[in-house]
């Protein structure tokens, strides 16, 4: 299992994720967002067995979310881009692995 983390900032508010599946086994990528009361709350992405990547943005829920981490299996490639929210589109990679 691997864990990709993002401390938000006030400059970006958005991600856009890639999931790269090269063995084409699936898998769900866990979303854990931290808030700074300590509360979390979780969601998931499903990639489907097959399937060459799997594409999603997320974006900071409320302005009391601190921090967002992926759990995803090992298998897969994860490729984060910053968005800039105020033009809409990937700035920079600056994860993969």
């Amino acid at each position: 299992m691997k864990k990709f983390e993002h401390l938000w900032t006030g400059d970006f508010f958005l991600l856009h994720v890639q999931a790269n599946n090269p063995t084409g086994e699936g898998g769900t990528l866990e979303i854990i967002r931290n808030m700074q009361n300590g509360r979390k709350s979780k969601g998931h992405e499903e990639l489907k067995q097959g399937a060459d990547s799997h594409r999603f943005i997320i974006s900071r829920s409320h302005p009391a979310e601190s921090k967002v981490c992926i759990e995803y299996p090992s298998h897969l490639i994860l490729e984060v881009y910053k968005v800039d929210d105020r033009a809409y589109y990937p700035t920079e990679s600056f994860f993969v692995l």
